[in-house]
């Protein structure tokens, strides 16, 4: 009948969505790779994706969760880097600044 119709139609919209949802995120990994460290870096990162795709669609959920919020964790570590290294120099920046006023302490407000 009719719910049957709509039931399927779910399954292959989650079905179609999950697909290109994942090769999507293989390509953009493929072009960090490849900046970061060269076009040699791409097959490298591709097994480690198919890993973890593998890996999510085997393990219990309460794994993948933890395994998920533990690399989103470390994905802060290099902005935390940053802000720590870049700290002295944005302090200097800041220094001569006011609100309406460049650090040159011209007036920068448009007449």
């Amino acid at each position: 009948g009719i719910f049957s119709f709509f039931l399927e139609s779910v399954f292959l919209g989650v079905l179609v969505f999950g697909f290109t949802a994942c090769t999507a995120w293989s390509a953009c990994g493929d072009r960090v790779a490849s900046f970061l460290m060269g076009r040699r870096a791409i097959l490298p990162n591709r097994i480690v994706f198919l890993a973890m795709v593998l890996a999510g669609s085997v393990l219990s959920l309460d794994v993948v969760w933890t395994l998920g919020d533990i690399l989103n964790a470390l994905m802060m570590l290099p902005s935390l880097l940053s802000l720590w290294l870049l700290a002295g120099f944005t302090g200097k920046m800041l220094k001569g600044f006011s609100p309406g006023k460049g650090a040159s302490g011209r007036d920068n407000a448009r007449r």
